[in-house]
């Protein structure tokens, strides 16, 4: 694998990065093993996978006369106190909003890193792009009027979710009121019950989610990444230090987990996951069978989000992409950009196609390149696509 020095080197930084106990000696050996790696690859993985600021909490593992010889020594130590910085400025903010939610009607549940984070030895090891939050029970102009007392203005308003800004501080929260889009059939009915399974905390509105739905949420929002691109290193290094967490509650309902996941057609996707940590943080990665192997590949290379290409790649595997879907997308790619179930109304589909396609022609060349690039994978590509996908067990059922 290309690389393959680099990236062993990456996930066993993040192994010892994210340790319970003292791994000073472990965290030296490692370095010393891997002396002749190119750091120049290395900075590239870690940022392509959004892991920067955790790098640094290997970092601080070693003596100064080691760590201050990397190349990009001070580089990660900067993000890493933005981290911490964003770390008290977001906790801040959320108890502004417990303040300000307390007198109206609103109801929310943080997400994803706003809960995991607390699962790390640090908080800060967890990067956090936004803060997202579900939320029902308020009319959308009341939400707006709210978050503008907290010093945020609205950037974006997207189907089912608000984008907000921090006037100041730049962070930015999103606010939605649906955990999946609706073309995502199978997770979007388990989904759209959420409220009935979540308990409250405290009297300001403030709810949370079970653990099982908090594991269960977190793997199905990961296979919806994968699918539209990647999840990259991030994502893994979450799900670890999540079942980590949860592994130490004896009440923890696994075979709740299992038996959901295996009816939204992600159980076979979660077990590889699993199956890659296991090498990865519990065994030896040097001794990895090819076929997580080529996973680890997939994961890291398409970084914490995917990019264009895979995503085009995916699309051509799943959707069977050709020149009329790409100008006249399907009823299931519509809903998931517009929040309509175009199933059930499949007559808005044409006024729709227009609206879409006008947006289209305004952003003129670019997007134009984008449909021809969509339609220029090659089969090489695809075919490596969907021996991933396969061996994930993720097909065109969950869409």
């Amino acid at each position: 694998m290309k690389y393959q020095s680099e990236i062993e080197f990456v996930i066993k930084m993040t192994k010892y990065a994210i340790a319970e106990v003292d791994v000073s000696t472990d965290a030296i050996a490692l370095f010393k093993e891997y002396k002749d790696v190119n750091w120049n690859i290395v900075k590239r993985l870690t940022t392509l996978n959004k892991i920067d600021g955790l790098i640094f909490n290997y970092i601080k593992l070693l003596p100064n006369d080691l760590a201050k010889n990397i190349p990009y020594y001070d580089y990660y130590k900067i993000v890493y106190k933005k981290a911490v910085l964003d770390n008290i400025n977001r906790m801040e903010f959320l108890d502004k909003l417990r303040v300000e939610a307390h007198d109206s009607p609103i109801n929310y549940c943080l997400l994803k890193g706003s809960v995991s984070r607390h699962f790390y030895p640090d908080p800060t090891m967890r990067h956090m792009g936004d803060t997202d939050i579900l939320y029902r029970n308020i009319p959308d102009n009341e939400a707006v009027i709210l978050f503008n007392k907290l010093d945020y203005e609205i950037v974006e308003n997207k189907p089912k979710e608000f984008i907000f800004k921090s006037k100041n501080l730049g962070l930015i929260v999103e606010l939605q009121s649906s955990l999946v889009d609706s073309g995502y059939r199978l997770w979007y009915k388990y989904l759209s019950t959420i409220w009935s399974r979540l308990i409250k905390v405290g009297q300001s509105g403030e709810y949370k989610m079970r653990d099982e739905d908090f594991f269960i949420y977190h793997i199905i929002h990961m296979a919806k990444h994968f699918i539209n691109g990647g999840i990259g290193l991030r994502h893994i290094v979450d799900t670890y230090v999540i079942y980590k967490h949860f592994s130490k509650n004896s009440d923890f309902d696994f075979s709740y987990v299992h038996s959901t996941l295996k009816e939204l057609h992600i159980e076979k996707f979660y077990l590889r996951i699993m199956g890659l940590i296991d090498y990865w943080y519990e065994n030896d990665i040097k001794k990895i069978d090819n076929a997580t192997l080529n996973l680890t590949r997939f994961i890291i290379t398409t970084g914490a989000f995917g990019n264009k290409k895979q995503r085009y790649a995916n699309h051509m595997f799943l959707k069977k992409q050709n020149i009329l879907k790409r100008v006249f997308p399907g009823a299931t790619t519509m809903g998931n950009y517009y929040g309509i179930d175009f199933e059930k109304e499949k007559l808005k589909l044409i006024p729709y196609w227009i609206k879409l396609n006008v947006a289209r022609a305004k952003k003129g060349k670019k997007n134009i390149e984008d449909i021809k690039d969509s339609l220029n994978i090659s089969n090489e590509k695809i075919a490596y696509t969907k021996k991933i996908f396969t061996y994930c067990g993720l097909d065109d059922s969950l869409l």
